[in-house]
């Protein structure tokens, strides 16, 4: 059991997170970066890495701008925990769907093409296989973006580590009443899927569901605390002031 244990507890770290641990080994942290916009770069440096993340300069000079999108916040959050449950995906009982968020997905892209933004430059994250099916099966009958989807990139989080785009939406999929996220929880996934955007990040997600996880609950105060937490409908864009009914988040509220 013992040897189970240690086997299961070296499957949970990366290769370069065993690396690092040999006595020789001489790691450098990230401390500058030129991807991003300094607001999308601001949660994960100050969750992630300790504050010491920082915008390069030419970064900030050179970055184009997102019209839909208040130029100095380009990170926005929808709660979609008035969306019907998550269901088991059909062909793959380990993996879920969840057909609302899915369409809410593909009226966004709707959106973000209607404004011009290329297709080849935006990017569609899913937090699992059974999202991505149903995602590219939704895609493909929707009729404006019929001629277009073929050039969005959409595909899970591991398929994305290494990437970017100029405009990142992420499908969180997970909306049940078990308070379970499963690997969705994992905070290098997190940390990976919210640092591929360069100029715009969309993320949906359940915030009843999300608020059981420490690093969601930090992510959904960020959002909230800048303005950028909205309600699923994405044509009403009323942002959310009140998150006294996710009891969860109060004390991620008050920095505790």
């Amino acid at each position: 059991m013992k040897d189970l244990q240690i086997i299961s507890h070296s499957l949970n770290a990366s290769i370069f997170e065993r690396l690092i641990k040999f006595p020789y080994t001489r790691s450098a942290r990230l401390e500058i970066q030129y991807r991003m916009h300094p607001f999308i770069a601001q949660f994960p440096s100050e969750h992630f890495y300790q504050g010491f993340l920082q915008t390069a300069p030419s970064c900030r000079e050179s970055l184009p701008t997102l019209k839909m999108l208040p130029p100095e916040r380009p990170s926005v959050m929808f709660d979609t925990s008035a969306n019907p449950r998550e269901s088991f995906c059909e062909s793959n009982p380990t993996s879920f769907t969840n057909q609302e968020e899915g369409r809410q997905v593909v009226a966004l892209l709707d959106t973000l093409l209607n404004h011009k933004v290329s297709p080849r430059k935006i990017g569609v994250i899913v937090a699992y296989r059974g999202q991505l099916d149903l995602l590219k099966t939704q895609l493909g009958q929707h009729q404006m973006i019929q001629d277009y989807y073929q050039q969005i990139e959409v595909d899970t989080v591991d398929a994305f580590q290494g990437r970017e785009k100029d405009v990142i939406i992420i499908s969180t999929v997970r909306n049940n009443s078990r308070k379970s996220l499963g690997f969705l929880a994992d905070p290098r996934r997190l940390n990976v899927a919210i640092t591929r955007a360069r100029i715009g990040l969309f993320i949906l997600g359940s915030v009843n569901t999300l608020q059981h996880d420490h690093n969601y609950a930090e992510l959904i105060v960020h959002h909230q605390k800048h303005k950028q937490l909205y309600d699923r409908d994405m044509n009403n864009l009323v942002p959310l002031k009140d998150l006294s009914q996710y009891s969860l988040l109060e004390a991620h509220q008050r920095g505790g």
